[in-house]
């Protein structure tokens, strides 16, 4: 891989982390689901951000399990318990969801950090701009006894935007640049279940800007068939969302 042609990946890795739901469902053996999240910081504290289908589903099967669970973000051994997490808010239709993020979170994850707004909103996407994605699919997991292997896909490709959101891709003229990050070959994806929730950047002026959320993949399989996101700039500075009526 490399770093000069594709500069934004390495730009916004540290700010994407696993956003799981982990269950012993045998004695040393774990199942679990989930999707990505973004870590951001604003001038009113540090935010979890991801997708509201990826929260409701983690609690979802918190819920309905027994025995040794958790919801955690991060990469082992460097997790964070979101098990008894309450949104500050959170939307269906949008498909956003936003947490605080805990007291400890800045000493127990490693290389992520935060990415820091210090002026709100930012400028949004724009038609036929060029947008990162970095989550991490269902499809590059691997347990592995009590842990979970996670690995990380970067996604990149012009957008279309409207008011309410962002389609990044599916256009017949421009190939998407896809790359894996995995200490194996794997063979090319199919589905992008795990990438909901993940940020989407622009490059400007060398610098990464955040104009969005992964919300789901859309209609067909594999790269080619591009990704749907809502606009950054529906959450306030505060964690609370800002519903657009349109």
């Amino acid at each position: 891989m490399n770093a000069t042609r594709f500069p934004l990946q390495v730009m916004i890795k540290p700010f994407s982390a696993p956003f799981l739901f982990l269950h012993e469902h045998t004695k040393n053996k774990l199942a679990g689901c989930g999707g990505t999240a973004f870590l951001w910081q604003t001038m009113e504290g540090k935010f979890i951000v991801s997708a509201a289908h990826v929260w409701l589903e983690l609690v979802k099967q918190r819920d309905a399990r027994r025995g040794r669970m958790s919801i955690g973000i991060g990469m082992h051994p460097r997790v964070v318990s979101l098990l008894e997490a309450e949104p500050v808010d959170i939307n269906e239709e949008l498909d956003l969801v936003v947490l605080r993020a805990p007291a400890e979170i800045t000493e127990r994850m490693g290389n992520k950090a935060f990415y820091r707004t210090n002026t709100w909103p930012l400028a949004p996407a724009l038609d036929g701009e060029t947008l990162g994605v970095l989550g991490f699919p269902g499809e590059l997991r691997r347990p592995r006894g009590l842990t979970i292997e996670t690995n990380s896909f970067y996604y990149e490709n012009m957008c279309a935007v409207s008011a309410r959101s962002i389609l990044i891709g599916a256009f017949q003229d421009e190939l998407p640049v896809t790359v894996t990050h995995t200490d194996r070959a794997v063979k090319p994806m199919k589905s992008f279940g795990g990438i909901s929730g993940a940020p989407v950047f622009v490059l400007r002026a060398g610098q990464p800007v955040w104009v969005g959320v992964v919300k789901r993949g859309a209609a067909g399989s594999g790269a080619e068939a591009g990704l749907q996101a809502t606009h950054a700039h529906f959450i306030q500075t505060d964690g609370r969302l800002c519903v657009p009526y349109f």
